[in-house]
């Protein structure tokens, strides 16, 4: 995904290792069930609660990762103010 300026977003190579992980997660619970023996058993996700909590937890984890990317690339493309306190060569600091 680094080299993206070389290839292009829809560049066989690009779309080819973004394909990969899709489908790694996609066969992680046909490996899983077929595990002897398992790490985890997968009928605890029958639970609507428990598979409820662990999709909640997925989306809020993501979230507060998403919020901070945002967060950093907000303040960082804030240009620096031009005053005398603040030097030529400063930058912005991100503090989350």
């Amino acid at each position: 995904m680094v080299e993206v300026a070389d290839y292009g977003w829809t560049a066989g190579h690009t779309l080819g290792l973004g394909a990969v992980p899709i489908l790694l997660i996609a066969l992680f619970p046909v490996r899983r069930a077929t595990a002897r023996p398992p790490l985890t058993a997968l009928r605890i996700l029958r639970s609507r609660g428990v598979a409820g909590g662990y999709h909640l937890a997925f989306a809020v984890g993501t979230g507060l990762i998403v919020a901070a990317f945002a967060m950093a690339f907000t303040v960082l493309r804030r240009p620096v103010r031009k005053s005398p306190a603040v030097p030529r060569n400063a930058t912005p600091h991100v503090c989350l």
